[in-house]
């Protein structure tokens, strides 16, 4: 029900509005919607965008994938948590839906963006310290893992951050988060010591081990059916020589596919992997047709054009967890083969499958820190996800379907092979995929009664988009 003329005054008068603010407010001509814009606009005129300007544009090719991209009525940018906890009451009392994104890594449409809603972005809570004391980084919600490498690398530290520089903090946490480090420190979140949240009513909270220990655990791959994190609290680790990797390629054989499944199931299953930190990522990418730039002379405008390209790609992925298995190594490759067969008919398009190994030893010291809502069992097993991009809209369609065939022939194939696991890595799961659920019956029962606890009012379920709901699994 909407609220009347008087809840409204009084409302504005709770929030510190002066009697000028608030006919300005009262004075517009009001659409569905548009009363959290003209309030968050009115308070904070330097922190929103609006349509039509270079900072709107800017802000909307924020999100990595062209797919996510949506047009928010407005960009809300706070710079603190308390501008964040003021944003949520405003929201909540206007019934306005919202979105919020940190890096916009995800690809999936509408999760970290929103059509005719507010997107609050994070990137301005980008604050970072680091306690030498207590080790602990303290990191705010927009910041992204390069930068937070580069700030902790003078003091011989690091975090078990993501593989890949440009990935917002949070939603990779809030997913469980995979790290270079992760065979000898276990999940990214598992290093969280603390979480500050944004919840209902646009209350400012920590989630410890001491302190809403519930929600601690909750935050460990729940996503955002909880509130707004707006800081990680991260335990570091000691670097002192650096950190190390490389890419070995090869072209694509029969031979060769072969041999790099048995060298990747070796490596999983011969104990290398256990408290070693370090990791095997082992992947097979089909390509579609390229187009070359050739010039003749001098010609400086390609590096421009390369950068819109870059602007307008398209991504997806899907994935499934299997148990450690050679034979249906061998057969995932097959499927993924066949799968994409026509890519080369597709102009500026890749398509690729990466196996990503978990150790039962790395899920079991996982276990022993808390565990985490997707209950990994404490066994070898293996990550299989499909990572695409494709750079034209008219070929979406095509990616999709090819896509989903593929990650759906590699279901079956594991079950009937008796080596499909249940759970869903929601860092790089479909938008279909129904995530929680793949946590099974008793974790998705927590997360639900965690949820009403401090979400009386469902607020994370009915007004915020994106994400792997509770409620809609």
């Amino acid at each position: 029900m909407a609220a009347t003329t008087q809840q409204r005054i009084e409302f504005l008068s709770g929030l510190g509005l002066d009697s000028q603010q608030i006919e300005s407010i009262q004075g517009r001509e009001e659409a569905p919607g548009k009363f959290a814009e003209h309030v968050l606009t009115t308070i904070y005129p330097a922190a929103v965008d609006i349509p039509e300007t270079p900072a709107y544009d800017e802000a909307i090719r924020g999100n990595w994938s062209a797919l996510a991209r949506k047009h928010p009525s407005i960009v809300f940018r706070p710079s603190s948590a308390e501008e964040v906890a003021k944003a949520v009451a405003i929201l909540e009392f206007s019934n306005q839906r919202f979105a919020v994104r940190g890096g916009g890594h995800s690809p999936n449409p509408g999760w970290a963006s929103i059509e005719q809603g507010v997107l609050i972005s994070t990137d301005r809570l980008n604050g970072l310290q680091y306690d030498e004391s207590s080790r602990i980084a303290r990191i705010g919600a927009g910041n992204r893992w390069g930068m937070i490498y580069s700030y902790l690398e003078p003091y011989g530290v690091l975090v078990t951050g993501g593989h890949s520089s440009p990935v917002g903090c949070v939603g990779q946490i809030t997913g469980c988060g995979n790290s270079p480090w992760f065979h000898k420190y276990g999940w990214s979140c598992d290093n969280v010591v603390n979480f500050e949240v944004v919840t209902t009513g646009g209350k400012i909270i920590n989630a410890n081990k001491d302190e809403n220990e519930d929600l601690w655990w909750a935050l460990k791959g729940g996503s955002n059916n909880f509130g707004i994190v707006t800081r990680l609290d991260m335990s570091t680790f000691p670097v002192s020589n650096g950190v190390w990797g490389g890419i070995i390629m090869h072209n694509w054989s029969r031979d060769s596919q072969r041999q790099w499944a048995e060298a990747f199931y070796k490596f999983q299953t011969d104990n290398l992997l256990e408290d070693s930190g370090v990791e095997s990522l082992t992947g097979w990418t089909m390509t579609g047709g390229r187009k070359y730039l050739q010039t003749h002379g001098k010609f400086q405008p390609p590096r421009m054009l390369i950068a819109d390209d870059v602007n307008k790609i398209r991504s997806s992925m899907l994935c499934l967890t299997v148990k450690a298995n050679l034979e249906f190594y061998y057969e995932a490759v097959d499927i993924f083969h066949d799968a994409f067969k026509d890519i080369s008919q597709v102009t500026n398009a890749s398509a690729t499958m990466n196996m990503s190994a978990i150790s039962g030893q790395t899920m079991r010291e996982s276990n022993q820190r808390g565990g985490n809502p997707p209950g990994w069992a404490e066994e070898d097993q293996c990550i299989v996800f499909l990572d695409n991009a494709w750079l034209h809209e008219k070929d979406t369609e095509y990616m999709l379907s090819a896509g989903k065939q593929c990650i759906a022939q590699l279901r079956e194939a594991a079950q009937a092979r008796g080596v499909l696991m249940p759970q869903i890595w929601m860092n790089n799961a479909g938008p279909d995929d129904d995530v929680i659920a793949s946590y099974g019956k008793e974790n998705w029962t927590k997360l639900r009664n965690i949820s009403t606890k401090y979400d009386p009012k469902k607020t994370f379920q009915r007004l915020c988009a994106g994400g792997y709901k509770i409620e809609k699994t």
